[in-house]
């Protein structure tokens, strides 16, 4: 279960107090079943705070004037971590089980305060010391045969890819 919390503003920055949103869940989980739905009312001051378990959401808006915004599809792994619900909804598609983009969603925040941290540079993939965490960039890769940026991260070792496409 994941905590969603932050202040619910427009796009101009405007807070908006006062609006009921809701997470209808599009798919049977372990701990809950299709078309429930969970709700939350923002403050006066436009904070929201929400606790929801792994699944494949729909989220609306509806607001004192009884209009009601789709806002999109969010999907909580597992993996997921606390954050804001924009942090969700950025990383989602519009598009329910999009595999792709869920991907992506479980990346960014498996990775994000590993961002934070910074790249250490090295010289040598052997540089890099066993119980490595985060990003790290090595000038000189036999392996690659050039310079290789490396994610160590939940025990694993990733390598990202650069190609220079110029025509």
């Amino acid at each position: 279960m994941i905590t969603l919390s932050g202040i619910y503003q427009r796009p101009d920055g405007e807070i908006v107090p006062g609006a009921v949103i809701s997470f209808i869940q599009l798919g049977n989980t372990a701990n809950s079943f299709t078309h429930l739905k969970a709700e939350m009312t923002t403050g006066d001051d436009g904070a929201y705070s929400i606790s929801l378990y792994d699944g494949l959401y729909k989220v609306e808006a509806r607001y004192t004037d009884r209009r009601v915004d789709y806002l999109g599809n969010i999907t909580i792994t597992a993996e997921s971590e606390d954050g804001t619900l924009n942090d969700y909804l950025t990383l989602s598609s519009c598009l329910p089980n999009n595999a792709i983009l869920d991907a992506m969603q479980q990346v960014y925040f498996a990775n994000k305060d590993l961002v934070a941290s910074g790249v250490k540079t090295v010289a040598h993939i052997s540089d890099i010391p066993g119980d490595a965490s985060g990003y790290y960039y090595v000038t000189n890769d036999e392996d690659k045969g050039a310079p290789t940026l490396y994610l160590f991260t939940a025990g694993q070792r990733v390598w990202l890819a650069s190609v220079d496409d110029t025509p």
